[in-house]
């Protein structure tokens, strides 16, 4: 049920779900939708994930550019004590820039310690997430990305929640539904998801050389190998 919608932060009535990895805050990267109210929502969640090989493992962090859980910082973001996630980073240091500048962090960061900021301190978030978004380089923090990693897409639906006619209202007969309720129905699209190998080739090139030496003549046949990075798909 929806209340206080004059309050609301989404300029919007209505509440926001978020779809993320239960070892990640649900930050600005998490997919999420907004749902009205008087509706029934149908969330349809596809799930997918990538993975590396241990090929890639061995390749220097300047070459794959990626880093694997055990190899982040451990308290990458105070909240979880799990692996290191590239989100979580993200998110921690969005929290640390808010605190810098306004001394203070917004009410959803309230694990970061700090004092919560206030209806006065909107404008000073307001022109953090500003630079934030214009400085990009700035915003990443040298938060480097997952070589291994899950992500959700959500694929939505809704109709009007009419009382005497939605099938699944039959369910809610007890609760006097009114305008201001909403049904959400969130659920995986199916039993699959689509994996992402993330790995090196190895190919032999062979390059003839030709050269002359007074009468005589030498042919030099070269082979190297190129190690590549691909991502090949499932």
């Amino acid at each position: 049920m929806l209340q206080n919608t004059q309050y609301s932060s989404l300029h919007a009535a209505g509440f926001k779900v978020i779809i993320h990895d239960p070892t990640e805050y649900p930050g600005s990267q998490s997919s999420s939708k907004i749902i009205s109210p008087g509706n029934v929502a149908y969330l349809q969640i596809v799930g997918t994930k990538m993975v590396s090989s241990e090929a890639v493992k061995q390749l220097p962090i300047s070459q794959r550019d990626c880093i694997y859980g055990d190899e982040g910082p451990k308290k990458a973001f105070q909240a979880f004590d799990g692996p290191y996630s590239d989100s979580n980073c993200l998110t921690g240091c969005e929290a640390k820039a808010f605190y810098a500048r306004c001394g203070c962090v917004p009410y959803y960061y309230a694990y970061f310690g700090g004092a919560i900021c206030n209806i006065t301190e909107i404008p000073c978030l307001l022109n953090v997430k500003s630079d934030r978004a214009q400085n990009a380089k700035q915003s990443m923090c040298d938060c480097m990305p997952q070589c291994e990693d899950d992500f959700y897409e959500i694929l939505s639906t809704t109709s009007k929640l009419e009382y005497n006619q939605s099938m699944c209202v039959y369910s809610f007969d007890s609760l006097n539904l009114r305008n201001d309720h909403t049904v959400v129905n969130i659920f995986f699209l199916g039993q699959t998801q689509t994996i992402y190998l993330r790995d090196t080739i190895t190919s032999t090139v062979y390059l003839l050389f030709s050269s002359s030496m007074q009468s005589l003549q030498r042919y030099l046949l070269v082979a190297y190998e190129l190690n590549l990075l691909s991502e090949i798909k499932l």
